[in-house]
């Protein structure tokens, strides 16, 4: 995915272009194939692409709308693309090449900031109102994406990496050492809270408001609301949920480099290969697995579990077919190097690390 960053004052001083890229080089490693600031007044925002869907090679970002001079930046992979296209008149001539940034744009000049109940997918972004003065700033459903924002008296710094915000000096390295323990014995992370103190997430199916009055966040989605399905037999249920499974798979697979899976002897990667397989093999494409197997011979070590999961993972590459096996055996990797990228990417310890 790619990444984005941007500043607000609220006493109306200008954004200087030298803040902005600051944080763009602080994040640089995430946009290997471009980026873009922009700034106007008491905002400006930026952007580091890495190219991840055949139409992002055609985004760049910030973009300004001509005709209402909104301004969004975004890193998003839209599952509903085609529905949203069609909903919002878009010309078919314009969707070979449109980036999911674009459509976005549009749906929230539909749809104002109601355009989050209908975009499905990966993703989050940041828009500037330009008529209303506001900036309005979004992350998707089930939270695959990130956001992090600071406060204080003059205004708001936001980045979908910390280390957007660590490299502001205005941003105080303060850690929580509570929250770093909770993470540390696999306690799930709560809420806005992260291990720095004043540095706070957007949570998940999260978006916020802000103006020179201030900031509101509200929940805009909860699983719980997810209207009942009646159906008249099991098997009708069946082939909804199948329907609607192929669906989630099929639209991930838009994708700008050949597509891998991981794949386990468990029922769902071997159920998402399965569909992804045979999705795949339509396009005259292959599907390359990956998995993990054992540095040593696991027979009589492990109890009512299986260590190894080979012939399982054989079985299903063998009755789904179109799928190119690779076994990967970690002989040569150290625990703590994994532990020591996560905190290089994330800049606080992963979960149950």
């Amino acid at each position: 995915m790619s990444a984005i960053f941007g500043r607000f004052y609220f006493d109306e001083r200008p954004v200087s272009q030298s803040t902005l890229l600051t944080m763009q080089e602080a994040m640089a490693y995430w946009g290997p194939d471009g980026n873009g600031t922009w700034c106007a007044g008491q905002v400006g925002m930026g952007h580091l692409r890495r190219d991840n869907t055949p139409e992002s090679q055609w985004e760049f970002l910030p973009l300004v709308c001509p005709s209402s001079g909104d301004v969004i930046t975004a890193s998003a992979r839209l599952d509903n693309r085609d529905e949203l296209l069609k909903v919002l008149s878009i010309p078919r001539p314009d969707w070979t090449n449109l980036p999911d940034s674009h459509i976005i744009l549009n749906a929230y000049q539909k749809w104002g900031e109601a355009c989050v109940d209908r975009l499905l997918g990966d993703w989050v972004f940041a828009i500037w109102n330009a008529r209303e003065r506001k900036l309005f700033i979004a992350r998707d459903h089930h939270g695959n994406t990130g956001l992090y924002y600071y406060t204080d008296s003059r205004g708001l710094s936001f980045a979908s990496s910390l280390k957007g915000l660590l490299a502001l000096p205005e941003v105080p390295q303060r850690f929580i050492p509570l929250t770093i323990a909770q993470l540390l014995v696999a306690w799930p992370m709560q809420g806005e809270s992260t291990c720095y103190d004043g540095i706070l997430r957007l949570p998940p199916a999260h978006a916020m408001t802000v103006t020179p009055q201030g900031i509101e966040v509200k929940r805009y989605w909860y699983l719980e609301h997810t209207p009942d399905l009646h159906l008249s037999t099991d098997d009708d249920y069946v082939e909804a949920f199948l329907e609607i499974f192929t669906e989630a798979v099929r639209c991930r697979l838009r994708c700008s480099a050949p597509v891998g899976v991981t794949l386990s002897g468990g029922l769902d990667s071997s159920s998402v290969a399965a569909l992804a397989a045979r999705d795949l093999a339509k396009r005259s494409q292959r599907l390359t697995a990956f998995s993990s197997v054992p540095t040593a011979d696991t027979e009589g070590l492990i109890v009512e579990r299986m260590a190894d999961e080979t012939p399982l993972i054989n079985a299903t590459a063998q009755f789904v077919g179109n799928i190119d096996l690779n076994y990967v055996c970690a002989r040569d990797v150290r625990p703590q190097a994994g532990i020591e990228q996560g905190l290089f990417i994330l800049d606080q310890p992963v979960h149950a690390a």
